[in-house]
């Protein structure tokens, strides 16, 4: 059990206990601290044995107590277990998620002796959550006062064109039948067994398996979709997408596994592919 790290100053005398400075000091089980001049970066463990980078770099705090956040609304999604329970155990600041792609951040700290004990309940504690400012990277904060330093207006939920809507609709349930019904008929068995038996497909397939608001995949997803096609590189993507999100590269799937990744791919990309397809009156600011 770590103490919590309120202040630069206790960042700075917690990380002079490390024994090995190179190797990171270890926050819980679930990240590492740095320290890069007179930086702190505290980092998520990577997935798979990866690098400690600017990927998993969570947060950075600078001298005058001052703490950026460095993630981007995708990265903390893949980050989210992690952030959302473990966080405010390390720094005074709690993550939670209000909608696809989008966080609330909060001062651990929110309730104190003066609150009445409605207000400590949950039903005030989510009211609290609720008029904290929304995450974005580099959202700064005092790690003292726990103040916003540059706190934006919170995102508006986009609006959609109807006749677009519907468009994107009836395309949507046509591409995912049509994936759905070459799963159950084994196309994409020989990129199963390609990922299962070979080490080298295996391997750090974790550290991007999973995300589908890449832009490559997602050019790759849309193009796709816009031509009824269904090429060999999309099904290998989906295959290794399945055996990282349900196996964690150690374990067989199946044809079912399958159509349930295409059901949480669609999910996942489902904004950024409405956007693409021209569903929104106007791109989010």
């Amino acid at each position: 059990m770590y103490k919590r790290l309120d202040s630069y100053e206790e960042v700075e005398k917690f990380w002079n206990s490390c024994r090995f400075k190179d190797k990171g000091k270890p926050i819980g089980s679930w990240g590492r601290l740095f320290k890069r001049g007179d930086r702190f970066d505290f980092h998520v463990n990577p997935y798979s044995g990866g690098d400690y980078n600017s990927n998993n770099c969570f947060a950075s705090l600078h001298p005058h107590d001052t703490i950026e956040f460095n993630l981007t609304v995708e990265q903390v999604r893949n980050y989210g277990q992690s952030l959302g329970c473990s966080m405010d155990n390390i720094i005074p600041f709690g993550i939670h998620r209000i909608a696809m792609l989008r966080y609330k951040i909060w001062d651990a700290d929110g309730r104190d002796d003066t609150w009445t004990k409605i207000e400590k309940s949950w039903k005030g504690m989510w009211k609290f959550r609720k008029q904290a400012p929304e995450y974005f990277q580099g959202i700064k904060f005092n790690m003292l006062t726990r103040e916003c330093l540059n706190r934006q207006p919170d995102k508006l939920p986009p609006v959609e064109i109807p006749e677009k809507r519907l468009e994107w609709r009836r395309k949507l349930a046509t591409y995912k039948k049509g994936l759905k019904a070459r799963a159950k008929l084994g196309a994409f068995d020989s990129h199963i067994q390609t990922l299962s038996t070979n080490p080298n497909h295996r391997q750090h397939l974790n550290a991007w398996a999973r995300d589908w608001v890449d832009s490559d995949r997602l050019n790759l997803l849309h193009e796709s979709m816009e031509n009824v096609d269904y090429p060999q590189e999309l099904l290998s993507e989906i295959a290794k997408s399945c055996l990282s999100n349900y196996f964690y590269g150690y374990e067989s799937i199946n044809r079912d596994h399958i159509q349930w990744e295409i059901d949480r791919i669609f999910k996942q990309a489902s904004i950024p592919l409405r956007k693409k397809f021209g569903v929104f009156e106007q791109e989010d600011k």
